[in-house]
């Protein structure tokens, strides 16, 4: 494990699991095999929002507020124990062509659709994961995807400036660029646990993930 980056907890809390729901873009695609729809946990969200300071009880938000810690018990468990739920294990696989109406199987984008609380649990470790890695300076500068502060840009404007900088001193200049289809789709699942494991991420939630 690099200098400085330390273990994250497997956990998450009450407030996290809310403010993630609450903020989630609406439009976000999920599985659909359950049917459970980020607006199901959004409308949660917002009755809780609802209620007011004074001491009149209102039955609805008391219903919504014990709903929301059900599903926020369910996701801490299965972090707590490392448990991967079956439903979590149903991916449903969406294809979207990359160019209208050329439908051969190489210009196809694939998207994996998960659960909504799966992808919560994920992302809340791996953006806790990123921003420790950043603030031990332990990911290469040379890394640019997924980075705060960075955009796609940054590489263009790189490549300018060698290009313009061996041009203004006719120096040799050699690039080599290589996009590596689908990669993102060729992951090893084991090899990928093992540096996550690296960077901080709990055994159980690469367990989860694996």
């Amino acid at each position: 494990r690099p200098d400085g980056l330390k273990q994250i907890p497997a956990k998450v809390t009450l407030d996290e699991v809310t403010g993630k729901f609450k903020n989630w873009k609406e439009s976000t695609s999920a599985s659909p095999i359950t049917k459970r729809h980020l607006g199901h946990y959004q409308c949660l969200t917002r009755l809780v929002d609802m209620e007011k300071d004074d001491d009149e009880q209102d039955d609805a938000i008391e219903n919504a507020k014990k709903i929301l810690k059900a599903h926020f018990l369910i996701i801490l468990t299965a972090t707590k124990f490392g448990i991967s739920l079956t439903r979590w294990q149903n991916v449903v696989n969406s294809l979207i062509e990359k160019e209208p109406g050329n439908p051969w199987i190489h210009r196809l984008r694939v998207i994996h659709l998960y659960e909504n609380d799966y992808n919560l649990l994920i992302g809340s470790q791996y953006r806790t994961a990123n921003h420790s890695a950043e603030d031990a300076e332990a990911i290469n500068d040379g890394n640019f995807g997924a980075r705060t502060a960075r955009s796609s840009l940054g590489p263009i404007g790189i490549d300018i400036l060698q290009y313009k900088y061996s041009r203004l001193l006719r120096l040799g200049h050699l690039k080599f660029s290589n996009d590596a289809t689908a990669c993102y789709d060729r992951i090893v699942v084991n090899l990928a646990s093992i540096v996550s494991r690296s960077f901080g991420i709990h055994s159980n939630v690469t367990t989860i993930q694996g």
